[in-house]
């Protein structure tokens, strides 16, 4: 039973929650904003594969299924906490209205073109240069 003096573990796991995802946008800047960087790459790489691009909402959400895979690997205290800090970052993503299909990461998704391009032709040469007996 809890004492009308203690903090339950729920409110003191989301005030940590909290400091991590202010933390987090000290470091990596809005949530909407990092997410769109990381479907923007994602999208470039399987975007054939996807009915529409993947929106940084979207994002969120895949975190939060992955955060709840691991939990059901190995229970950890880590992963609620996660889970909490990602549920929040949704519901900004969401705040912020979703993107209209130009605005998904478009300009992301155009640099992880150029940079999966750019690796394409460092793994030709590599394989040249180990077929010629170079390396």
């Amino acid at each position: 039973m809890e004492r009308a003096d203690q903090t339950p573990p729920r409110a003191a796991m989301l005030r940590e929650a909290a400091d991590i995802v202010e933390e987090r946008g000290r470091s990596y800047g809005p949530p909407a904003r990092h997410f769109a960087r990381t479907v923007g790459a994602i999208n470039a790489v399987l975007g054939h594969k996807l009915a529409a691009p993947l929106t940084p909402a979207d994002w969120a959400t895949m975190m939060i299924l992955d955060k709840l895979a691991r939990e059901q690997h190995t229970s950890k205290r880590d992963n609620a906490l996660d889970v909490a800090g990602y549920a929040a970052c949704l519901h900004e993503c969401k705040m912020d209205g979703e993107p209209t299909l130009g605005e998904v990461g478009e300009e992301w998704t155009e640099r992880a073109y150029s940079l999966l391009g750019s690796m394409e032709k460092i793994a030709r040469e590599m394989r040249r240069e180990v077929c010629d007996g170079r390396r």
